[in-house]
């Protein structure tokens, strides 16, 4: 803890100190890997970090993390044991050094990470894409990506692939192709048409955020109530909302369904409800926490 208070010499904080400090034995201890955190993300906030010549070590660390996990999903997907590869070995995440390094070191690097997740359609590390990698990749990384997908969409559509495509794609410059989205509606009218529905809340989200024309979609009004809600927010049924509905939702999701007045006034007396009668007394805490940080 005594760090972050501390004035160290660069060279023995890039040369000696970091490389000590993300060793296993420490970096994986709960409660001494918050501390070492805090320290790095105070030279982050400094503006020191990349002085200090220690991405290298950082992003070790982070490709290692990757093909650990890689490979661990890859066993489980052809049945083999984990030979000492499980998840649940590792205490530390170490994606968070991601906010460490900069593009113009590591995109290389992490462009085969990535490569790796969509080349072999792991779909259990789709999040890492957009949650850790995209942001680091260079335009010119990132626009090979969204190329390759596309093309491999157009020749096999595939939903998680399109959903990679639309979550990294959102609040950027890059345009998808009108094809994919016609492929898309086609693609949903299979799916429905087998009674499956599942994909709909998807759907009905990306119709809520605009993403998709809500015109091509009318038809699948009344299959499913949380696609009903995300379509038309406003004429929709609030008796027919399921507080379950949020502990499903993600961030980004509760974040952009709060910022709607009319939802979050009708939400939030829901909410309120069931935690007055302890209806949700299973999950009382995560309710509240959604109250107090979305809807109050």
């Amino acid at each position: 803890a005594l760090l972050s208070y501390i004035d160290l010499d660069v060279g023995f904080i890039g040369n000696t100190l970091i490389p000590y400090l993300v060793n296993k034995q420490l970096i994986e201890d709960m409660i001494v890997s918050n501390h070492i955190i805090n320290f790095f993300d105070k030279l982050l906030n400094e503006h020191r970090f990349q002085e200090l010549n220690a991405e290298k070590i950082l992003l070790d660390k982070l490709i290692d993390f990757h093909k650990l996990r890689f490979n661990n999903i890859e066993l489980q997907k052809i049945n083999l044991s984990r030979i000492g590869l499980q998840e649940t070995n590792l205490k530390f995440d170490y994606r968070c050094f991601v906010r460490y390094l900069t593009p113009n070191y590591c995109s290389d690097k992490i462009f085969e990470c990535v490569n790796d997740i969509i080349s072999n359609n792991v779909s259990n590390m789709f999040s890492d894409i957009k949650g850790y990698y995209w942001f680091i990749l260079s335009d010119y990384h990132r626009s090979s990506i969204i190329k390759w997908v596309e093309s491999v969409l157009t020749n096999n559509f595939d939903f998680s692939f399109f959903t990679i495509l639309i979550n990294t794609t959102l609040n950027s410059d890059f345009k998808l192709s009108p094809a994919l989205f016609s492929l898309l509606n086609q693609y949903c009218k299979r799916m429905v048409a087998d009674n499956d529905v599942s994909l709909l809340p998807q759907i009905g989200f990306w119709c809520f955020i605009e993403i998709l024309d809500k015109t091509d979609y009318v038809d699948y009004l009344g299959l499913t109530p949380v696609f009903d809600f995300f379509y038309d927010c406003e004429r929709f049924d609030y008796n027919r909302f399921e507080l379950s509905w949020l502990f499903v939702f993600d961030d980004s999701i509760l974040s952009r369904i709060s910022q709607n007045i009319h939802i979050r006034n009708h939400i939030r007396p829901l909410i309120a409800n069931a935690l007055k009668k302890g209806l949700i007394k299973t999950k009382q805490d995560r309710l509240y926490q959604i109250l107090i940080n979305y809807f109050c």
